[in-house]
């Protein structure tokens, strides 16, 4: 089922929302994970330890959509360095779970290039392009990132076998808030284009084709 939230407000009203909501939203978050491990500790049964569990899961999860929030809410400031795209690679491996360095295939032909960035905080925006590819894959082969240059720019294509079917894709994506899932706030692709565009790059929906799959390419300016 699709669902799609949009606004009309401008994104300085956005952030401040954010901000709002992730401070109040926090303190009600703790007192529910508080009481639900409190209780954990009290029941017996392995039927009722399963439902403790299980709302600690929905806890862990809303804590995720918290961690958007806040990032959302906050100027991107990078300190960017001049460094080799495998370390930028080693960087976001860091972040990838088990499960998900499985479900990936790196193609990097640059690995000695160096780009000026933020590694830590560049990492998180081809993370945040990684988990919507993750969640669109509609095959057992693996998701793709390709690193490849081009001039004096170098390029990270996130490849995988999904199709977006909402008219204007291409910018709408990249809106704050706009999702095809129930359970995704929709902030991730978003902050990826902030910090891309804090370090002089761009972010676009390079390919949306209902046989040959999504490609988000990043263009970052090479080092010189």
């Amino acid at each position: 089922m699709l669902s799609i939230m949009e606004t009309s407000v401008d994104n300085q009203t956005l952030e401040d929302m954010s901000l709002i909501i992730t401070h109040r939203m926090q303190s009600i978050l703790s007192g529910i994970e508080g009481f639900a491990e409190l209780l954990g500790d009290l029941v017996a049964g392995e039927e009722q330890r399963e439902l403790v569990r299980r709302i600690l899961e929905g806890t862990a999860r809303l804590e995720y959509i918290l961690q958007d929030l806040r990032f959302f809410s906050r100027p991107v400031q990078p300190l960017r360095l001049a460094v080799p795209v495998n370390e930028l690679l080693i960087q976001l491996r860091m972040l990838l779970s088990e499960a998900q360095e499985y479900r990936l295939d790196v193609q990097c032909e640059e690995e000695q290039t160096f780009i000026r960035v933020d590694p830590r905080l560049f990492a998180q925006a081809l993370m945040a392009v990684l988990q919507n590819a993750f969640e669109a894959h509609k095959a057992e082969e693996p998701v793709q990132l390709r690193v490849y240059k081009k001039g004096d720019a170098i390029y990270f294509d996130s490849w995988n076998r999904g199709y977006i079917q909402v008219p204007f894709a291409e910018e709408r994506i990249f809106q704050p808030f706009f999702t095809t899932k129930a359970h995704n706030l929709g902030l991730g692709l978003a902050i990826a284009r902030r910090i891309v565009r804090a370090h002089e790059g761009e972010i676009v929906l390079a390919q949306n084709h209902p046989e040959q799959g999504i490609i988000v390419r990043i263009q970052l300016p090479v080092s010189v």
